[in-house]
């Protein structure tokens, strides 16, 4: 009888740590960011983006008016990510998302 509960318990553990190194696919878009007009934007822009969860990385430059962003597809999307940029004052358009091969 212990024995089985101790296998249960396991079986259980396993799983969940299984789960928890599930994945979607990583991605990164590129944004159109507008009204970026100091040195301190691009921070504000990166920080509302890496606020989210599932946020790989996020760089923006203001000379170029974009950021970059890698993400987890099955944490965030890529609407939230716009939506991130909007609410902090920044907003952006989708450019393009890249998968990565792995």
């Amino acid at each position: 009888m212990k024995t089985s509960a101790i296998n249960a318990a396991l079986v259980v553990i396993i799983g969940l740590s299984w789960a928890g190194m599930a994945q979607g696919v990583e991605r990164t878009v590129a944004l159109s960011v507008d009204g970026m007009t100091c040195v301190s934007c691009p921070y504000m822009v990166e920080q509302s983006l890496k606020r989210l969860d599932g946020v790989v990385d996020a760089r923006a430059s203001m000379g170029t008016d974009a950021a970059e962003v890698t993400f987890d597809d099955d944490r965030v999307s890529v609407e939230a990510l716009a939506s991130a940029t909007a609410n902090a004052g920044f907003p952006s358009s989708v450019q393009g998302v890249t998968d990565h091969e792995g």
